[in-house]
């Protein structure tokens, strides 16, 4: 008999981001990134002792959530066999999430049979790898973790097993595209894929690092995208069938088309970085900012994908959406706190902050009927 673990929603999310703001934000010591001789920016970075407290509070809060799809998850783990050939872990192609089942499988041989204890590990590792890249990037991390749990990312990756992983590990990975490491960042792309296939779309990042912040690439992308939305109904079932095809994942077209598209605030809520970016944009380009600029152009993606899930598809279209989100929670703070002139700083920061407050209201008086 197992002992599900109930972890109290959705209040004690306020909890959980109360103190992922004060742990983050205390002790912090100053970091100078230059971009070029005539343009360098600082960082708040969280000191080793808080970041690993406030961080290892967070994996275990996420880590103990029984909400959603945990208990499918739980109940899998359960049923799963202890040993499970690579043919049949194999049979369905990515779709069937070889890798994750592998996992599984030597944890509950090797380390626990209680899929309490496996959440508990595997989530937790999830977030330490998204808390750690932000540490390495965030220009202030109590601003970065604040948007990271009222956005609701923070709920997502904590139900969903095999995207938070495969979501945590591709997110890692940024330093190698960022050093031109392309081997290694596929490989580990590759790898993830094996965990959920959805986080080979990441393969796109390197090609938007330079130094301009909206290109002809970028702008075209997000065009076609919002078109694509516009047309879903009529090009689902070919959508449908090519992720069928390439990942194994299987979906009916009718249930995409008809009544769960994303609701509009959702994506107003996803618009706020990219435009943002719009109205700053010669700012942005005058300082010329590579990795910041690849990051931003990754919260337009995932707001075109947003876009795109309006006229339906929210569990298909929208999900690859998130795996773009985390880049926003760097890219948003570096444009609020580095960017925005000082004369209108504060009353855009403060804007920004009550807007995701208030999303994040709505999230838990919705009780996420809106994911």
């Amino acid at each position: 008999m197992h002992n599900f673990i109930y972890q109290p929603f959705p209040f004690s999310l306020w909890l959980a981001m109360l103190i992922s703001v004060v742990g983050y934000g205390v002790w912090n010591k100053r970091v100078e990134v230059r971009i070029s001789p005539s343009f360098a920016y600082t960082r708040r970075v969280p000191g080793f002792v808080m970041f690993w407290l406030t961080t290892l509070f967070l994996a275990w809060f996420a880590g103990n959530i029984f909400a959603n799809d945990v208990y499918i998850y739980r109940l899998n783990y359960i049923k799963l066999p202890q040993e499970l050939s690579w043919a049949v872990l194999w049979k369905e192609g990515l779709g069937s999430n070889p890798l994750f089942n592998f996992i599984q499988c030597l944890s509950k041989s090797y380390l626990t049979p209680d899929p309490a204890t496996f959440q508990l590990l595997w989530v937790g590792c999830a977030q330490i790898l998204f808390m750690l890249t932000y540490r390495r990037y965030s220009v202030l991390m109590p601003l970065t973790a604040m948007m990271f749990i009222s956005s609701g990312l923070f709920f997502f990756t904590g139900v969903s097993w095999k995207q938070s992983m495969a979501m945590a590990l591709g997110f890692a990975a940024t330093p190698l595209a960022l050093k031109h490491k392309w081997l290694a960042y596929y490989a580990i792309l590759l790898g993830a894929s094996a965990i959920h296939p959805y986080i080979l779309l990441l393969g796109i990042f390197p090609l938007f690092v330079g130094p301009k912040v909206w290109t002809k690439k970028s702008v075209l992308l997000l065009l076609a995208m919002l078109a694509a939305g516009m047309a879903l109904s009529s090009i689902m079932d070919t959508a449908l069938e090519v992720t069928a095809d390439v990942f194994g994942d299987e979906h009916n077209a009718e249930w995409f088309t008809e009544d769960y598209g994303v609701k509009p605030e959702r994506v107003i809520f996803y618009a706020i970085c990219p435009v943002l970016a719009v109205i700053f944009w010669k700012r942005l380009n005058e300082h010329a900012n590579p990795m910041m600029n690849a990051m931003i152009q990754m919260s337009v993606v995932s707001f075109g994908f947003m876009a795109m899930s309006l006229s339906g598809g929210a569990n298909f279209i929208s999900r690859m959406g998130n795996y773009f989100e985390p880049y926003t929670y760097i890219a948003l703070p570096y444009i609020l706190l580095k960017i925005i002139p000082d004369r209108s700083r504060k009353l855009i920061i403060w804007s920004v902050i009550i807007l995701y407050l208030a999303f994040f209201t709505f999230l838990q008086l919705k009780r996420g009927s809106i994911w």
